[in-house]
């Protein structure tokens, strides 16, 4: 799958930012042992199927980034990083997320990976159920209750102790 990077918000090379970006999404695909992501259109199998990381601009909606009409953007203070994410079929958004940090050290930030890890669960998550509180166990079992997810995200609150920074848009 292609992964296309829009903008670097650190002061790195973009080619270092850019492979930084791959391969953390390629960690938090943890469904597939070797998921096949590029970030080369030639080399991907379906180039119209992909995902775009927009990273520090302004305003960006999830259609103009499938239809290859945004623009990624420039460090901000204190290292700040915004991104905006689309799962792309052609020029349709299947799914789009957004989060951001508000203070970063750089690329090799846990936060900055955390936070590419977040995105990438978000996009390819399957929709919220309609009875999140009940549901049924394998073996037929009926349960109620949560489903104990790992991390919460609500608005502008940390997502979790370990990482105080890394906030849903």
């Amino acid at each position: 799958m292609l992964v296309v990077v829009q903008g670097n918000p650190y002061t790195v090379a973009d080619d270092a930012f850019t492979a930084r970006v791959l391969e953390d999404v390629r960690t938090a695909m943890t469904w597939t042992a070797t998921p096949r992501l590029t970030l080369d259109p030639a080399a991907a199998t379906v180039p119209s199927v992909r995902v775009v990381m927009t990273f520090n601009a302004g305003a960006v909606g999830s259609n103009a980034q499938c239809l290859g009409g945004t623009h990624g953007g420039a460090p901000r203070t204190h290292s700040a990083v915004r991104v905006i994410a689309s799962l792309c079929s052609a020029g349709d958004a299947l799914s789009s997320t957004s989060g951001r940090i508000n203070q970063s050290s750089g690329i090799d930030d846990p936060l900055f990976t955390s936070l590419i890890s977040q995105v990438t669960d978000d996009l390819f998550s399957p929709p919220p159920s309609r009875f999140p509180e009940v549901g049924i166990g394998i073996g037929g079992s009926f349960g109620v209750g949560s489903s104990g997810a790992a991390v919460a995200v609500s608005g502008s609150e940390s997502v979790s102790e370990a990482a105080p920074r890394l906030l849903r848009s």
